[in-house]
Formats: structure tokens, C-alpha cells, sequence
């Protein structure tokens, strides 16, 4: 009889045991396909601490200007990885696959937003561009307050650098001060890029601040001002420090903003001006076309006729026609004729 109750005991400890070995592979098993399964999980805005370094259609990950930390997020800004840019290239290639994601065009417009704005800031843009033209549209975010042209700079030639071998042609289209972040890129940050597709090969510029903002310059000692627009807004109110460091892109054409009067909107800004920039804040020598717009500055990438004409320059290098093509001509320096000194 003892016998008989020992092995029982015996036999249902040992299926107890069992069941609960079971019960630990099912939930490591359970643990182990959540830990495979992208968690899919909202942002709380944060975009001033965020640039991209990879785009894919509406999919980008990006890194933190702070940290260095990087994220996945998807075509509605949900997150679905994060740590390094290698596990979230890897999530991101995987996904892919699995959604059965179509490659990039061959041609592509690259368009940066300005200072404090965001990528939302150029939906309209984007959008026009997306429908009217044979272009694969791709919104470039980037910490424009919370870090320097340089390393905005460095964001871009990554996006540009992560487009794959599927893009044979770039084109930029940038507002503000989106424009020095590619004169910083093609002045030598470019050259990380692969040089089948390093240059762009049409740019269009909207109120630029080629050469500085008289209005930055007003504040830049203020303290409120240093703390919102960060160091690049430092670097616009100083540019001639930053000047030596920038290019000029091999076609481009400039959109500026302005009454077309000698005063313009902003009495505390000599000259023609969209409000923020003078007219001639925006001109660079070298531009094919130059066009003046009853438009201010912030809005001046949401004006429809602004849309139809960064299209046609896209397209045709012009703004209106090829025979209506307002050039800013390069300055030549005549030669130098003093004694010992060749031209």
C-alpha cells in the first residue's frame, strides 16, 4: 500500500514538473516572439532632437542629436525599433520584405525644411511635387536648433549616401535655412557620398539666406533669441564665419520673397523683404534664375505659383520661360596688375 502511494506521489511530481517546464518554454517562446515582433509605439513630438539618416518612401530612422540613440519609425511616425542604426536598418530591411515595399524611383527631390520648422512645414511642396512631377518626393527632418550646419551637414550626406544604388539622380528643394545646410553639404561634407550621385542636379532655393540675416544680427546677443534658434541660428546671425565652409550648388535657381518696392514688410529690415530676409539677404551669385514673389517667408513654399515655379526649374532650369531668365552673373575679379603679382 505504501508502495503504491509513494509512486503516485512520484508520478505526480514528476508531471507537475513537466507541466511547469512547459509553462517556461511557452513563455519563452511567448517572450521571445514579442522580443521579434516590431512593437509598434507613438512619438511625443521631440522633432527639434531628431535628424534623419535613412528615408524609404514615408519609412525614416532616425538619430537623436543628443544622444546618438536611433529609431524606426514608419509612414505614420509610429516607432518600431530603436537602439543602433544597424538594428534599425536590419528591422527596416526585414520589413521590406515582408511588406513587399517597391524600390525608390531613380530620380529624386530631396526638400529640407528651415529653422525651428519641420518636414510638415513642406507637405504642401512635397506634395505638388509628388503629384505633378516624375519625381520620387522624399521630406528631409533634421535638429535644425540643436546642432550645428556642420553636422546637419552630416545628417544629409547619410540620407543621400542611404538612398541605395536604385537612385540615379537627386535634386534639392529647401526653405530658409534648409539652403546653407546644402551649400555646408557640398562644401566637402558631400564627399562621404558615392560620386555617382554626390551633386545635385537642380536646386531650388526659397528665401534663402545666402548672406546672413540682418535680423539675426539685431539679436543674436539677446539671450531669449540664443536659446530658441540654438547655434545655427548663431551661425546665420554670423555667417561670415561659416562662409568659407559653404558652396554653391552646380544648377540652382532662387525663389525670394518681397513687395517689389524699396520698403518692404519689416520696417527693422532695410530694403525689400519677405518679413524675415531682404531681397538681397537671398541673392548668390551663380543663380540661373532669380524671381521675386508677393509672398512672406513662411509661407512662401505654400504659394501655389511658387509650387509651379520650383517644378519648371526642376524640369527645365527656368522659372517662368528660357527667355525670361533673370541670371545672377558670378563677379569676375579683374587681374591683379601690381609688380610681382600674376594675373
Amino acid at each position: 500500500m505504501y508502495a503504491i502511494f509513494r509512486n503516485s506521489v512520484v508520478l505526480i511530481l514528476v508531471s507537475l514538473c513537466l507541466i511547469a517546464a512547459q509553462t517556461m518554454a511557452d513563455d519563452d517562446s511567448k517572450a521571445q516572439a514579442a522580443q521579434e515582433k516590431p512593437q509598434r509605439s507613438p512619438t511625443f513630438g521631440g522633432k527639434q532632437f531628431w535628424s534623419d539618416e535613412l528615408i524609404f518612401h514615408e519609412w525614416r530612422i532616425q538619430r537623436h542629436a543628443l544622444t546618438n540613440h536611433c529609431r524606426l519609425l514608419d509612414e505614420e511616425d509610429y516607432r518600431r525599433a530603436g537602439g543602433t542604426f544597424a538594428v534599425c536598418q536590419k528591422e527596416l530591411e526585414r520589413l521590406k520584405q515582408e511588406l513587399e515595399m517597391p524600390p525608390l524611383r531613380d530620380r529624386v527631390v530631396l526638400v529640407l525644411h528651415g529653422l525651428l520648422r519641420s518636414r510638415q512645414a513642406m507637405q504642401a511642396m512635397c506634395d505638388y511635387l509628388e503629384e505633378k512631377g516624375d519625381f520620387q518626393v522624399l521630406a528631409v527632418s533634421y535638429a535644425s536648433s540643436r546642432r550645428d550646419m556642420t553636422a546637419h551637414a552630416t545628417s544629409l550626406a547619410r540620407v543621400v549616401t542611404n538612398l541605395g544604388d536604385d537612385v540615379k539622380e537627386i535634386n534639392f528643394v529647401a526653405h530658409s535655412m534648409g539652403n546653407l545646410v546644402i551649400r555646408r553639404y557640398l562644401g566637402g561634407v558631400c564627399a562621404i557620398v558615392p560620386r555617382e550621385r554626390r551633386l545635385p542636379k537642380q536646386t531650388v532655393m526659397l528665401a534663402p539666406p545666402n548672406n546672413g540675416s540682418k535680423l539675426a544680427e539685431r539679436f543674436r546677443q539677446n539671450n531669449i533669441f540664443r536659446s530658441l534658434w540654438g547655434v545655427s541660428g548663431i551661425e546665420i546671425a554670423e555667417l561670415s564665419r561659416l562662409e568659407k565652409h559653404l558652396a554653391t550648388p552646380p544648377s540652382f535657381g532662387i525663389i525670394a520673397g518681397g513687395r517689389g518696392t524699396e520698403n518692404g514688410n519689416n520696417p527693422l529690415i532695410p530694403g525689400d523683404d519677405d518679413f524675415v530676409l531682404s531681397v538681397d539677404e537671398t541673392r548668390l551669385p551663380g543663380a540661373r534664375d532669380f524671381l521675386v514673389v508677393p509672398v512672406l517667408h513662411g509661407s512662401i513654399m505654400e504659394d501655389e505659383h511658387v509650387q509651379e515655379c520650383t517644378l519648371r526649374f526642376l524640369k527645365d532650369g527656368h522659372f517662368v520661360a528660357s527667355d525670361q531668365r533673370q541670371p545672377i552673373p558670378v563677379e569676375v575679379s579683374p587681374p591683379d596688375d601690381r609688380p610681382g603679382v600674376e594675373p
